[in-house]
């Protein structure tokens, strides 16, 4: 090998491995996270919790009837789960890891697409600080977005790294790995039916045969997969509530997650809805509109057309999520990283602004995250013994109003929590509710305070 050959792909390495460890510093305080974050991990440990794997209500790989069709995430989260499940930093370790993995192979792609080691380094480490990232990375229940962002990111690596066939049958070689892909992302999300947008991106780059046939294999899995599924996705009612769709909802749902990484403050994008004028995040908002407008229009074109391609079917739901939008601030941070040197100098100095708010965003995000963890592990220290003690269902107030959607969440359809039965033995009651004389208040720190000798204990 020339010398300045192996000179550079040692340099490539070692800064390889430099982002990697920055990255997985950036991650301790998700990973050293002592509780967690909502109802689901809960349910799914108590489902998980049983005396052998063989026990487990497993997901059937093959059944396309469940509305949300995700035997991957689902046998991957329970296995977790029955020999980890109570060991939170543990699940967080295993959880961002599979984020970190995203970071990683999004900074190879864009290397792949010639951006310098430099910005393809900076933009993986932004988009792990973005709210939409942090709060996926730092809730268990969302493995299947980063499953599906990395499997759509290896099948891109594939197609970008590929040299030229000579054959047909080369040709379907390299498509094949990409089909496979494919179908594993749509076995961990929905989310994954955007899956050959992101092969485009492929096939625009090489311009030859095998960018043709990743498409098209990527293509034909997911009608495969529309076909399949076609009865749960068009009737949710159905098979799930909370996810009825329509059409008309698609400009509300972009305007909000548009808005939402600048609207520094508030934990869930679903805040966008009555702050969507909020002068802040408009202004960090219209300086990215700038610069992607000072790159040219058909970038600005193509980061617009993609962000609404990203954010896919999510964009026709009633309700928004954070993590709905993982995909969609994967692409937004490759595309600056992308056309970076092609936006003014003067309009750069304005976007290291917005990515600040980004930033202040996204470490706000860690420390309510962190705060519901403590929560959870407090409240769930102390509620198996006394549900076991009372001789009848207890009631749960919080001392602050502000609680009260945390208390809400981490009671919500739980069966049990170290096999003693928890279910409709716990009522969540309203902070508000003056006159409720319930049995124990939830402190700030999640420890449950006797309320007097009227309680059921």
């Amino acid at each position: 090998m020339h010398p300045r050959i192996h000179a550079a792909d040692k340099s490539l390495s070692e800064s390889a491995s430099g982002f990697v460890l920055t990255a997985f510093v950036l991650s301790l305080p998700l990973i050293f996270n002592s509780g967690y974050f909502s109802h689901d991990e809960l349910q799914w440990l108590a489902f998980a919790d049983k005396p052998s794997l063989a026990d487990v209500p497993w997901s059937a790989w093959f059944d396309f009837t469940p509305f949300q069709y995700r035997p991957l995430t689902y046998n991957l989260w329970l296995l977790l789960s029955h020999f980890i499940g109570y060991q939170p930093i543990a699940m967080h370790l295993v959880r961002v890891l599979f984020g970190l993995a995203a970071a990683w192979l999004l900074r190879s792609v864009l290397l792949q697409l010639d951006v310098s080691p430099r910005r393809a380094t900076f933009a993986g480490w932004i988009w792990l600080l973005t709210p939409y990232s942090v709060y996926t990375h730092g809730w268990v229940g969302t493995f299947g977005d980063s499953l599906c962002l990395i499997f759509m990111l290896l099948a891109l690596r594939h197609a970008l790294i590929q040299s030229s066939a000579d054959s047909w049958k080369s040709v379907i070689g390299n498509a094949l790995p990409v089909a496979a892909l494919t179908a594993l992302a749509l076995m961990s999300k929905e989310s994954a039916v955007v899956f050959p947008a992101a092969m485009l991106i492929a096939a625009a780059r090489r311009r030859d045969r095998i960018g043709v046939a990743v498409f098209a294999a990527s293509a034909c899995i997911v009608l495969t997969y529309l076909v399949l599924r076609l009865h749960a996705i068009l009737y949710p009612h159905d098979a799930a509530s909370g996810y009825h769709w329509s059409l008309a909802n698609i400009p509300a749902r972009i305007a909000e997650y548009t808005v939402f990484p600048f609207l520094v403050g508030h934990f869930e994008v679903i805040a966008s809805r009555t702050h969507l004028t909020n002068w802040a995040a408009l202004f960090g908002l219209g300086i990215v509109v700038a610069a992607s407008l000072g790159a040219g229009w058909r970038r600005c074109l193509i980061f617009w057309i993609g962000w609404i391609v990203a954010l896919g079917p999510v964009l026709i739901l009633d309700n928004a999520y954070n993590q709905y939008a993982y995909l969609a601030g994967a692409w937004a941070c490759a595309f600056l990283a992308w056309t970076w040197p092609r936006i003014r100098v003067a309009l750069r100095m304005l976007m290291i602004l917005s990515v600040a708010m980004l930033l202040v965003h996204g470490t706000q995000q860690i420390r309510d995250i962190r705060h519901v963890g403590q929560i959870q592990r407090n409240l769930y220290a102390d509620l198996p013994g006394i549900v076991a003690g009372a001789a009848q269902p207890i009631a749960i107030q919080t001392q602050y109003s502000g609680d009260d959607f945390i208390l809400r969440r981490l009671l919500t359809d739980i069966p049990s929590y170290q096999r003693v039965p928890i279910g409709d033995r716990v009522r969540f009651v309203a902070h508000a509710v003056q006159d409720a004389r319930p049995d124990y208040r939830m402190s700030h720190n999640g420890h449950l305070v006797h309320t007097g000798p009227d309680s059921a204990r």
